[in-house]
């Protein structure tokens, strides 16, 4: 399981950034970790190689979602 840490987050367009960390979810308070289904209609953006320029890509999680359940 990968943490990203969001940079980002804006209401009016729905939009959240985030970007990979090197944590593991034992150094993460409970509080503090939300899956990303949890995030409905927002369009996020997920920039694995931290903050150095990493390639984002905006995902329809919902769509996400519905592809791995069809390929689990």
């Amino acid at each position: 399981m990968k943490i990203y840490k969001v940079i980002e987050i804006d209401f009016r367009n729905l939009t959240i950034k985030a970007v990979e960390t090197d944590l593991s979810i034992a150094d993460v308070p409970e509080n503090e970790v939300f899956p990303v289904e949890e995030f409905g209609e927002f369009r996020i953006r997920m920039c694995n190689g931290g903050n150095s320029g990493g390639k984002g890509e905006i995902v329809d999680f919902a769509e996400w979602v519905k592809m791995r359940t069809h390929i689990l």
